[in-house]
C-alpha cells in the first residue's frame, strides 16, 4: 500500500492511497456533481503551476456546497481511510474526531489526499483527449473530402 506524508500546519499525517474500487467510486461521484469540466480542465493544464491546488479547492467547495451530506461524507471517509497522525509517541487515527475545532485542517487534508489519489489519473485523460482529437480531425478530413466530391 502506497502511503504519502502530508503536512498540515505543523502536523504530519500518513495517508494511504485509496483502493482502486474507492478511487473509481470517488471519480464517478465527482462526475455526477458537475466536476467533469474541472477534471477535463485539469487534464489540459495540469502542468501549469497551481492547477492541482485549484482542482483540490474546487472539489472541496463542491463537497461542502453541492453534494448531499452522505455522499460527501463517503468521499471524505474513503480519502482518509487508514490515515494516521505521524507521531511515534502517540499514534492516532486522523479521523473526523481528531479535527474537532479545526475543520479547516480536516478539509485541507481531504484536498491533499484527493490530489495524492488522482495525480496519476490525468496522464490517462491526456491519452483519451488525444484519441478524441485524432477522431475529430479525421472526421473533418472525411467531411471535406465528401463535400469536395459532391
Amino acid at each position: 500500500m502506497q502511503v504519502t506524508q502530508i503536512q498540515i500546519k505543523n502536523i504530519k499525517f500518513n495517508v494511504p492511497l485509496c483502493s482502486a474500487v474507492d478511487q473509481r467510486d470517488i471519480i464517478l461521484q465527482l462526475g455526477k456533481y458537475g466536476l467533469e469540466g474541472v477534471i477535463s480542465g485539469l487534464a489540459l493544464d495540469r502542468k501549469q503551476a497551481g492547477s492541482w491546488e485549484r482542482f483540490g479547492v474546487v472539489v472541496v467547495a463542491v463537497l461542502l456546497n453541492k453534494m448531499p451530506q452522505n455522499i460527501a461524507t463517503d468521499i471524505c471517509d474513503k480519502l482518509l481511510k487508514g490515515a494516521k497522525v505521524h507521531d511515534e509517541q502517540l499514534p492516532q487515527n486522523a479521523d473526523l474526531e481528531y479535527f474537532s475545532g479545526h475543520m479547516e485542517d480536516y478539509f485541507e487534508l481531504v484536498k491533499e489526499a484527493l490530489i495524492h489519489n488522482f495525480k496519476g489519473f490525468f496522464p490517462y485523460l491526456d491519452q483519451i483527449k488525444s484519441s478524441f482529437s485524432g477522431q475529430t480531425e479525421s472526421n473533418q478530413v472525411e467531411k471535406k473530402q465528401t463535400s469536395t466530391q459532391q
